[in-house]
């Protein structure tokens, strides 16, 4: 389907712009200016091109072809879903530009919540605390060392088909004195947002 390379990007399915022949055309004609009647011979290239394009797109658009269709569509869809993505990936930048933009303006006031009728608040909301590694990483034991681990604080391990740790329960623990020397709680400090109304 060698037409449709002129107007039909065969990767995309996009149709593209036929400026390129208009500019020719009008190139043709403005070499021709004052001619009462221009030569076949000076045409026919021109002329080729464009029945070329046109026959590829009627082939491209060919409803008694669905499969040729069919691909065409999905792979506009497929072209306008990445477009998208990288769409919200900007909108997303935008808005964390924004919002890093209000943090530093807020830590110039010693508000901690900044509420704003019709709009929203800026706020630092508090992130729970997390279970991490501790100075030796659970996930560093040997199959033997979590299972004695695992018997010697059953209550902490989640039992799957690997030793899980339980974070909620070794927190608890470590909350209430426990040593564990595989973990430790770290604090989960805030983290500022905005809550749109």
């Amino acid at each position: 389907m060698e037409a449709t390379r002129e107007l039909i990007d065969e990767a995309t399915g996009e149709i593209l712009s036929i400026e390129g022949f208009e500019n020719e055309r009008a190139a043709i004609f403005d070499s021709q200016a004052g001619v009462q009647t221009t030569p076949v011979a000076l045409m026919q290239p021109y002329l080729w091109r464009l029945g070329r394009a046109i026959r590829g797109i009627r082939r491209a658009a060919d409803v008694e072809n669905p499969r040729a269709a069919l691909a065409m569509v999905q792979a506009e869809i497929s072209r306008l879903e990445a477009v998208k993505q990288v769409m919200l990936d900007k909108l997303d930048q935008s808005a964390n530009r924004l919002l890093s933009l209000a943090e530093e303006a807020m830590n110039r006031t010693d508000a901690i919540k900044v509420k704003l009728d019709g709009v929203g608040t800026f706020r630092y909301r508090k992130l729970p605390d997390k279970v991490t590694d501790g100075a030796i990483p659970f996930e560093s034991l040997t199959e033997e060392q979590k299972e004695s681990f695992h018997f010697s604080q059953p209550d902490l391990i989640k039992m799957k088909v690997s030793y899980q740790p339980d974070k909620k329960a070794i927190k608890t623990a470590i909350d209430g004195g426990a040593a564990l020397p595989y973990f430790r709680v770290e604090g989960g400090g805030s983290k500022f947002e905005f809550a749109q109304e």
